[in-house]
């Protein structure tokens, strides 16, 4: 038995107080079953370059826990590294290195950390991105509580989530209204293709690599992450309009962003009945 601070951003809560993803709910619920104690912090917001000291009410109740491990999804939490300098701390990968938070800290001290990944790719982003040894990264399948129940099956496909487009490529409008010439688009447009390929990669870093310098406009991101999520979060929806018709239905949040009036087709496969945890998504599924 352990006593473990789990912490994590939970967007969800946004809709109900009591909202979990069956993904993290899956992990509480194991290693609690486990004999585990668990002290959970999850928020709302987003943590990105939080770098504010932890509040002391907070830090007062982990001291009083007295953990024996820390598990940081997507680090998603204050550094507290050098204030329990004895106890391991273990950082989750669910989504991407591009949306942990003071990646620029553990570029500092990558090796003070213990580095979990469900994607199988992720190990070696971690070491070119962080500096970490291999040896100190693991990659585990993600997993979830859903069980499957004999019932009726009345829809052939279900996709449970996001689209990912909460507004409009604000970034690559700017640049188009700059008028480039054919050269500086053609050079953006490589800078498009390579960011595709490594969204960690800024588009500075991707015209250097590229070893490219346009005539006069460059093309720019105001904030990487937000624009790695749309690209995303296009690609999805094109794969999704191309099944629409196979008797796909749709729930999750986020689906009435303005950029979905171009897939008119996902809107009408939306179902606003709200999933928030293990039961409504499975009784989904």
């Amino acid at each position: 038995m352990a006593n473990i601070v789990i912490s994590w951003h939970n967007q969800l809560l946004f809709a109900n107080e009591n909202a979990r993803p069956p993904f993290y709910q899956a992990f509480i619920d194991g290693l609690k079953k486990a004999g585990n104690n668990i002290l959970l912090y999850e928020n709302s917001t987003f943590m990105k370059n939080e770098k504010n000291k932890i509040p002391e009410k907070y830090l007062a109740q982990i001291k009083k826990f007295n953990p024996d491990l820390f598990i940081f999804f997507n680090n998603q939490f204050w550094d507290i590294s050098d204030t329990f300098k004895d106890t391991p701390m273990v950082i989750y990968d669910v989504d991407s290195p591009n949306v942990f938070n003071n990646v620029d800290l553990l570029k500092e001290n990558p090796n003070r950390y213990l580095y979990l990944t469900i994607q199988t790719g992720n190990r070696e982003i971690l070491h070119d991105i962080l500096g970490c040894d291999l040896k100190r990264t693991q990659y585990i399948p993600p997993f979830t509580n859903i069980q499957r129940e004999k019932c009726k099956q009345d829809i052939n496909i279900a996709f449970c989530g996001s689209p990912w487009l909460f507004n409009d490529y604000n970034d690559f409008m700017k640049f188009a209204n700059r008028k480039p010439c054919r050269q500086d688009r053609k050079y953006a447009l490589m800078v498009f293709e390579e960011f595709k390929k490594n969204p960690q990669m800024s588009p500075v870093e991707i015209y250097s690599k590229l070893n490219i310098v346009p005539k006069k406009h460059y093309l720019e991101f105001k904030n990487q992450q937000i624009t790695a999520a749309r690209i995303a979060g296009s690609r999805r929806c094109k794969i999704l309009s191309e099944i629409y018709d196979l008797g796909l239905e749709i729930r999750g949040y986020c689906w009435d962003g303005k950029i979905l009036k171009a897939f008119p087709e996902l809107q009408l496969c939306y179902n606003i009945e709200p999933v928030y945890d293990t039961k409504t998504t499975q009784e989904f599924f």
